[in-house]
């Protein structure tokens, strides 16, 4: 009882501070009167999943959204708080965020530094636009953030004082440099600095060198740079983290792009210290990763409405395997795809290949099938290891008329070897909606040959309202 009726003083406590904080805004701001509020209302009572709902509001100034659960299968209801946050811009270039958030830019980079490489399209770091801060939607709904932006000058604070104490607290200013002499050339400049807590580390090994650290306190500086000069870019970002009972270790990542007329190339590395841990409290098994990547585009084709591209990625991984007599793997992965974009039809070929394993995966989009009311998207992902596995779904989607909808889903799954089947499923959904003005209804009935989850039917309603507000006259 008493631990209940701690979380619930908590709990009233948090809204209480955030109601207090937003009204004080309200008040300081005037230009927080806005002339329309919208909402909308979003309620799904599945058999299987239980019930969903989820609802937001605001206006310019003011916005928050809440998601309220029971993850219970019907006919049991417990419906709890699963997350919330509040979003305020009193004006112009500050935005402030209470809740459950997402966060980009460098701080995204210090939480995750290795490449993420799942496609050959590489998209390299670009100098940022905007807010680095946004409403999230994960569980944890502790966090405190505030982002200010004036002309070139970027400012961005995160805590998270709600939370428990391994979460980190960070800020981050930042200059966007213009050089009116060069064409097309911007440089971006920041500077960060976080702080975390890590509980204790029991994992140890005979075989390794990484031993018990007491909870202690790492404080993780570091500064990234971006520069774009036409149609080259490059960015570099390096961090170290320091702490009682642990060395001083950092890591370093970089990226570039460069594009000459229908080619594309990009590359990056990235290296870190046995030890070094990034800014979420983690320390990744891979310590270093270099890459290169090609992308040959032929815009223009098929009725010069279509846009036909090849891209291939070569990158290696070294990994800490925690094993006697070899700390470290060196992998090499090599990935190719085909993309071809059309208004009408998108469609992409990728194939993974590894020193145990083949991987093919392709993308079929349909926007008119036989007619403009009905579209049909396709995905297939087989992979050749030990085993065989293969993931199928197709998906056709009817418009019959303006007030309704339906949807077919199909899919299968198998794991099997050259002569037996080890597992296949098959499921099968069927959707309908139904529209009246702002208002959608969404019935769904799927069914498979899992044991688990044989079927399931789920009924919900969706709104969306938009109230004008008349201001008031002054004197």
């Amino acid at each position: 009882m008493p631990e209940i009726y701690n979380m619930n003083h908590n709990a009233k406590s948090i809204w209480r501070l955030l109601l207090l904080i937003i009204s004080g805004i309200c008040i300081a701001a005037p230009e927080i009167y806005a002339e329309s509020i919208s909402g909308a209302v979003s309620q799904i009572l599945s058999y299987q999943d239980g019930y969903d709902c989820h609802m937001s509001a605001g206006t310019d100034c003011i916005a928050g959204s809440i998601r309220i659960k029971s993850p219970d299968k019907l006919p049991t209801f417990n419906p709890e708080l699963y997350t919330w946050n509040i979003k305020v811009t009193p004006m112009n270039g500050l935005t402030c965020i209470g809740g459950s958030l997402s966060v980009s830019g460098t701080a995204s980079r210090a939480k995750n530094p290795v490449f993420r490489l799942s496609t050959p399209f590489y998209s390299p770091v670009a100098i940022p636009s905007g807010s680095m801060i946004h409403s999230g939607i994960s569980k944890t709904t502790g966090y405190l953030a505030c982002d200010i932006i004036h002309n070139s000058w970027h400012l961005t604070s995160f805590a998270a004082p709600f939370t428990q104490a391994t979460d980190p607290a960070w800020i981050q200013f930042s200059k966007t440099i213009t050089f009116p002499s060069i064409k097309e050339a911007q440089l971006f400049i920041s500077p960060f600095t976080g702080i975390y807590r890590i509980s204790q580390n029991s994992k140890t090994s005979w075989f390794t060198d990484s031993g018990i650290y007491p909870e202690s306190v790492i404080i993780l500086p570091g500064i990234e740079m971006i520069a774009q000069i036409g149609k080259l870019s490059f960015s570099c970002t390096s961090m170290v983290n320091h702490g009682e009972f642990r060395e001083t270790e950092g890591a370093i990542r970089g990226d570039f792009s460069f594009t000459l007329n229908k080619m594309t190339i990009s590359g990056g590395a990235y290296y870190a210290g046995d030890t070094f841990i990034d800014l979420d409290g983690t320390d990744s098994s891979i310590h270093d990763r270099e890459f290169i990547s090609s992308v040959l585009s032929f815009p223009r084709i098929l009725l010069k409405t279509g846009t036909l591209s090849f891209g291939t990625l070569l990158y290696t991984d070294n990994t800490d395997t925690d094993c006697f007599l070899q700390d470290y793997t060196r992998t090499l992965v090599g990935r190719f795809a085909i993309k071809f974009v059309h208004p009408i039809f998108r469609t992409e070929l990728a194939c993974k290949v590894e020193y145990d394993c083949f991987d093919v995966n392709s993308d079929i989009y349909i926007k008119n099938l036989f007619s403009n009311r009905i579209s049909c998207n396709m995905h297939t992902d087989i992979n050749f290891a030990s085993s065989i596995e293969s993931d199928t779904s197709l998906e056709m989607t009817c418009k019959a008329t303006r007030k309704f909808s339906g949807s077919i889903k199909l899919r299968q799954e198998t794991a099997s070897d050259k002569k037996t089947i080890y597992s296949e499923t098959l499921a099968a959904a069927l959707m309908i909606n139904g529209y009246h003005g702002r208002h959608i209804l969404v019935m769904e009935f799927a069914a498979s040959n899992n044991t688990d989850t044989p079927f399931n039917v789920s009924i919900g309603m969706k709104n969306a309202i938009t109230t004008k507000i008349k201001k008031p006259k002054t004197l």
